[in-house]
């Protein structure tokens, strides 16, 4: 209908304007993830723990405020400079949006193209937006996956947040390994990179070693896994 083709437009002009500001703005250093983003947005001051959940709230209601995942996606990038608990609510959001768009389709993390029908057709423009905002949505969640991988182990947001934020990056880690793989089957090996990096770290805290031992409870072959990647890594200490 036509609410569902300007959402479509927005969407198209969102992409567009976002994949612009990270072609030009670049991370200093010519890389991109979260460099590229924090170079090419304007210096804010810190969001409070209060607005970060208001618009966490607003990207997962029915209508969605997408352009809120990109200041989110800031303050998980600058988490060092945020508040702590702004830093964890932004991420409990981003995990239940992005999971929720794995869900349902809306985030494929294989790129699609027009058809030749399509690009001859009147509907083209609304395709082309769409496609736009699906490599857009797709960009986000590989910056997201980025800061996960940072903030499961950190502990640079005090000893009473720093579990906290472990324990929500690695349930991130968990729907991207159950989510993630098109057969429907757990990510296996996703699972053992993320052990290996968790047991060759000094920074992991009892929250998360804790739920790690919870997950391994639930599933038998992710135990399997967990012991091919314990044999590995002490096979290359030894070594």
């Amino acid at each position: 209908g036509e609410g569902s083709q300007r959402r479509v437009a927005v969407w198209g002009a969102i992409a567009s304007g976002r994949m612009k500001a990270k072609r030009d703005g670049g991370d200093g250093g010519g890389g991109s993830g979260c460099g590229a983003l924090v170079a090419a947005t304007p210096r804010k001051k810190r969001v409070s723990t209060k607005e970060v959940s208001r618009m966490a709230k607003e990207l997962l209601d029915k209508k969605r405020k997408v352009n809120n995942l990109a200041t989110l996606l800031e303050v998980l990038c600058n988490y060092k400079e945020n508040f702590a608990n702004a830093v964890l609510a932004a991420l409990k959001g981003c995990n239940e949006f992005f999971a929720g768009r794995l869900e349902d389709g809306t985030l494929s993390l294989k790129a699609a193209s027009l058809s030749a029908g399509q690009k001859g057709e009147e509907k083209s423009t609304k395709d082309k937006a769409q496609l736009q905002f699906e490599e857009w949505l797709r960009s986000q969640y590989a910056l997201f996956q980025q800061t996960v991988e940072q903030l499961l182990l950190t502990e640079e947001l005090g000893e009473d947040v720093s579990g906290k934020v472990q324990s929500e990056a690695l349930d991130c880690v968990m729907e991207a390994v159950r989510l993630e793989s098109p057969s429907g089957q757990l990510d296996n090996a996703r699972f053992v990179q993320m052990v290996i990096k968790v047991m060759s770290s000094s920074s992991v805290t009892g929250e998360l070693l804790g739920d790690l031992v919870n997950y391994l409870k639930e599933h038998d072959d992710l135990r399997y896994y967990t012991y091919v990647a314990v044999v590995k890594t002490v096979t290359k200490v030894q070594e």
